[in-house]
């Protein structure tokens, strides 16, 4: 696999497994790798607006780190539901305005799944979204009974075919 640095945005519903499966790829991936959660970019920004202008203000955070991360040769995998398809079509355009790769991965799992994944994770606090779909690079199905580490199997098989 090449060493040029990538961004591999993982976007889907809340819970359908995109940190899970950022997670399961990393250790595969033969390079420096920084992980931009969702979960994390909240915490450490203390940024919890959902609104539809709040989520646009996580993908610019996560956006930005990417572009930065990849002028030091490290790729990033940005793990963030990301609902609304033009704020991905925007880190698209920026990342690849560098000269960067850029490529969108849903995530998706049936609805009984991620209603049980939110049962371990606590009350959600934001505001329900439609997530819009566009036109990703790759899809996966996190629902079973495939693990997050043979579903990263097909992202990393995707991934050695763009690099």
């Amino acid at each position: 696999m090449s060493k040029r640095p990538f961004v591999l945005w993982l976007t889907g519903e809340s819970a359908a497994g995109k940190t899970s499966l950022a997670k399961a790829l990393i250790p595969a991936l033969t390079m420096p790798i920084e992980l931009v959660d969702g979960d994390d970019l909240r915490r450490e920004t203390g940024h919890t607006d959902f609104s539809e202008q709040g989520r646009f203000v996580q993908a610019r955070f996560a956006t930005t780190i990417a572009r930065r991360m990849s002028r030091w040769d490290v790729s990033t995998i940005v793990a963030l539901v990301s609902p609304i398809a033009v704020h991905r079509k925007i880190a698209k355009e920026k990342i690849e305005a560098d000269g960067i790769l850029f490529l969108e991965v849903l995530i998706v799992a049936q609805p009984d799944v991620i209603s049980v994944r939110m049962s371990y994770r606590g009350p959600f606090l934001g505001q329900p979204i439609m997530h819009e779909r566009g036109s990703p690079d790759l899809m996966v199905d996190s629902s079973g009974p495939r693990t997050s580490e043979e579903c990263a199997l097909d992202v990393l098989d995707f991934l050695g075919t763009r690099l």
